[in-house]
């Protein structure tokens, strides 16, 4: 359980940015830049997260633009005191401030505006991390690193809502190769599912390989497979896909399509949800156009741990639902009937740009609105 000493330092820190960012830049001494992130305070933190390390940047006068550029600010004991990572705006940064005392490290995340992220305590056991604790403006987190012998084994990891309730628990388990190098990551959740997120590329004969500080050696790429469950809603079967872990959804969608049993024919629309609930993309056939809903048409496991991750979402993700409409009608007056018949409600959740996509004829609408009521009114007067 996070500390409730942690809690009280995040509130007392939040108004502190330009106090902390002065004293700390006043102990700087030198700075290395990046594109990337490039150093490390948590164990195989590239391969866990899915990036790669940055790179150098050798002549800072050229650099065209400040997003994704990371700035390192040492003090004279070599230390990294200050972290800055340039957002999408330009010019503008997110502020990681770190302090060091014995066998803890403290890092202190700003955002672009100047607004307290989280407060993060490390602590270090004969020079390894032993704990992580967090609290943030969205909730706080709890890493317990495990270790056999010198080789991290597993890492424990509990998240907490805003209120301090436990949210979602799961466990990385590292594996490793005869020769002592990393081989595998698996994530594995409280309710069974489990994914690789880092898999170790077969070594390339005769061939070196240069690796930076901080990036275990013999790592090319990242090639991550994962196993799919995909629930037909239509045939009301559930099957598997055995796709690339980082695979964007859109091509996911064309894989679906490939393997389904049916003729789907060249118009109506597909739909995927996550949990046969939360839609994450729409294709509509006869456009050939696709409208990717709440994560944009990101890679399939950023989708997934950022649906494990939202504080407000007790469900963990299962499965993905996906949905054959033969006509954009048909789609058009499910949605149109689930507001109400209410294009202002609809307009609120962001779904009247989605309805007008199906070019739906306003006297079809009306007469969609005339069977709804009517239906209405006929259920009600079997209640009374």
């Amino acid at each position: 359980m996070i500390e409730e000493t942690l809690r009280t330092e995040f509130e007392a820190l939040k108004n502190d940015f330009e106090t902390i960012r002065q004293q700390i830049e006043s102990d700087v001494v030198r700075t290395e830049w990046y594109k990337g992130e490039f150093y490390e305070l948590t164990p195989y933190s590239y391969q866990r997260n899915g990036f790669r390390q940055g790179k150098t940047v050798k002549r800072p006068d050229t650099v065209k633009s400040t997003k994704n550029l990371c700035i390192y600010g040492f003090n004279n004991q070599n230390q990294i005191v200050e972290v800055k990572v340039g957002c999408s705006i330009e010019n503008q940064f997110y502020h990681t401030f770190l302090y060091y005392t014995d066998n803890l490290v403290k890092s202190i995340l700003y955002d672009n505006g100047k607004h307290l992220m989280n407060v993060c305590h490390h602590f270090f056991e004969s020079g390894k991390l032993k704990q992580l604790q967090l609290c943030g403006s969205h909730g706080s987190r709890e890493e317990n690193y495990i270790y056999k012998e010198n080789a991290l084994t597993h890492i424990e990891i509990k998240q907490y809502d805003i209120d301090g309730k436990s949210s979602s628990d799961l466990v990385h388990i590292f594996q490793y190769q005869d020769d002592g190098d990393l081989e595998s990551i698996t994530k594995s959740f409280s309710n069974g599912y489990s994914e690789i997120i880092y898999k170790t590329k077969k070594k390339v004969a005769n061939k070196r390989i240069n690796h930076k500080v901080g990036y275990p050696p013999d790592i090319i790429d990242l090639k991550n497979k994962m196993i799919i469950k995909i629930k037909d809603i239509n045939s009301n079967i559930t099957f598997e896909l055995l796709v690339e872990s980082n695979i964007l959804i859109n091509d996911l969608h064309k894989c679906i399509r490939k393997v389904h049993n049916q003729y789907l024919g060249n118009n109506g629309i597909d739909v995927i949800r996550i949990n046969g609930s939360l839609h994450i993309l729409l294709y509509f056939v006869s456009l050939d156009k696709y409208v990717e809903m709440n994560y944009g048409n990101k890679p399939l496991n950023f989708i997934i741990d950022e649906y494990n991750h939202n504080q407000w979402r007790k469900e963990t993700f299962n499965f993905l639902s996906f949905e054959h409409f033969n006509s954009t009608e048909d789609y058009a007056k499910e949605l149109y009937t689930g507001y109400d018949c209410s294009f202002v409600e609809m307009g609120k959740d962001g779904w009247y740009e989605i309805y007008e996509l199906c070019n739906v004829p306003n006297e079809k609408a009306r007469e969609w609105k005339i069977e709804y009521l009517e239906k209405k009114v006929d259920n009600k007067q079997q209640t009374d």
